[in-house]
């Protein structure tokens, strides 16, 4: 029994740190559920995330080490009660047709599906918390301490934080977009969006930054409380556009798609790219790092 429950607290180790693996590649997702469900905000959300992240490591890194026995399960299961509870609520606020983050963007769980995933794993830790036995290092403080520093500090270093990012395109301001270049494929469709306050953005359906962008603003407009002026522009190589609404999670904005030479002849070489547009003239453009809430409602309000 001994020997059983050292493997099982292994494997379960192991999962722990895999999934927390899988969270950080990239962390945006995971960032975004907390801001999506009020959770946190835009700045507190890459700490939350990342605080999440490092203590699955440091639990996982625990139970392989087989220190620390009792508190390291009963902390184990604090983790995965504190995430049904979060399912519980992505479940009854969004329905479980959504996929929940719990494993990145790499394997798909609906709420549901993770509930149940989570009732395995708290018998597993029940049953190891009953039947195991601590196993003791003489130098267990300092490899706790060891363990705490490096399992806390990981998702930092993996994934650092998109705070106070350089907007590469700053000095790109003030100039007339082309718009007109629209009209060749949509009458008149320049008259609409060189008027006024208006955000473009150019996305390619594949592109995985261009998805997060979507699911972003999408977010942004909830925070906002009415709709914002958005519409999305969609390179017309390869475009799957219902796949990039279900795939992004994002609202269904305003769109259309562009062919390749007028496409990058208004988005510039590199995508996502977001223009601020106020009649015509381009107030700002952002990729995606610096697509922030507070540069958007800055522009509408003022």
């Amino acid at each position: 029994m001994k020997f059983l429950s050292i493997i099982l607290k292994s494997i379960l180790g192991i999962f722990f740190i895999f999934s927390g693996w899988l969270k950080l590649a990239p962390i945006e997702p995971f960032e975004f559920i907390f801001v999506d469900l009020g959770f946190a905000n835009w700045t507190f959300a890459p700490i939350l995330s990342r605080l999440v992240i490092g203590t699955e490591f440091l639990l996982g890194v625990l139970l392989i080490s087989q220190l620390f026995h009792k508190k390291t399960i009963i902390a184990s299961l604090g983790l995965i009660l504190f995430f049904s509870v979060f399912l519980l609520f992505l479940l009854f606020s969004k329905g479980n047709d959504t996929d929940c983050g719990c494993m990145g963007i790499h394997y798909s769980m609906s709420p549901i599906e993770s509930l149940l995933k989570n009732a395995v794993i708290l018998l597993l830790l029940a049953f190891v918390y009953h039947k195991g036995v601590e196993i003791h290092w003489s130098f267990q403080k300092y490899a706790l301490t060891l363990f705490i520093i490096a399992s806390l500090s990981m998702p930092y270093i993996l994934e650092v934080p998109d705070y106070n990012v350089p907007n590469p395109y700053r000095d790109e301001t003030g100039y007339k977009m082309k718009i007109e270049l629209l009209d060749t494929e949509w009458k008149n469709y320049s008259k609409e969006l060189g008027s006024g306050k208006k955000i473009i953005c150019f996305f390619s359906t594949g592109c995985r930054f261009c998805r997060l962008a979507g699911y972003k603003l999408s977010i942004i407009q909830k925070n906002y409380g009415k709709p914002i002026p958005a519409h999305f522009v969609f390179w017309s190589e390869g475009a799957n556009v219902e796949e990039y609404w279900h795939a992004s999670k994002s609202f269904k904005f305003p769109n259309h798609t562009l062919p390749t030479e007028k496409f990058f002849q208004l988005s510039g070489s590199e995508l996502p790219a977001v223009f601020l547009i106020n009649n015509g003239v381009v107030a700002k453009k952002l990729p995606f790092r610096n697509l922030e809430e507070k540069e958007i409602t800055d522009f509408l309000n003022h």
